[in-house]
C-alpha cells in the first residue's frame, strides 16, 4: 500500500511538472509535521503558497515536491498547477525579477 502511494504521488508530480500551467506564487507560511513508523519519528515540512489561478481565483496550496529548504514566507516562487488539483502544486523555483 505504502509503495502505491509513493508511486502515485510520483506519477502526479511528474504529470503536473509535464502539463501543468506554470505561474506565480508567495510563500505564505511552513508548518513542521511529524510521521511516527517503525524507525522512529521523522519530521517534514509542509510549504503552502498563494497563486493566481488562469480564472483569477486566488488559491492557497502545498507544494507537492518541497525539495529546497530555506524558502522563506514571503519568498516569490515559481510553480506548475493543475486546474482539476489546484490545491497541489510543484515547485518550479524561485522567481526571477523582471
Amino acid at each position: 500500500v505504502v509503495a502505491g502511494s509513493f508511486l502515485y504521488a510520483g506519477y502526479n508530480i511528474w504529470r503536473t511538472k509535464k502539463n501543468g500551467i506554470e505561474t506565480d506564487a508567495f510563500v505564505t507560511r511552513i508548518e513542521e509535521r511529524e510521521t511516527h513508523d517503525s524507525d522512529g519519528v521523522t519530521y517534514y515540512d509542509d510549504y503552502y503558497v498563494r497563486y493566481q489561478d488562469q480564472e483569477g481565483r486566488t488559491t492557497e496550496a502545498t507544494i507537492s515536491n518541497p525539495k529546497r529548504k530555506g524558502l522563506a514566507p514571503g519568498a516569490r516562487i515559481r510553480i506548475r498547477y493543475l486546474p482539476e488539483k489546484p490545491n497541489s502544486v510543484v515547485y518550479i523555483g524561485l522567481k526571477k525579477d523582471e
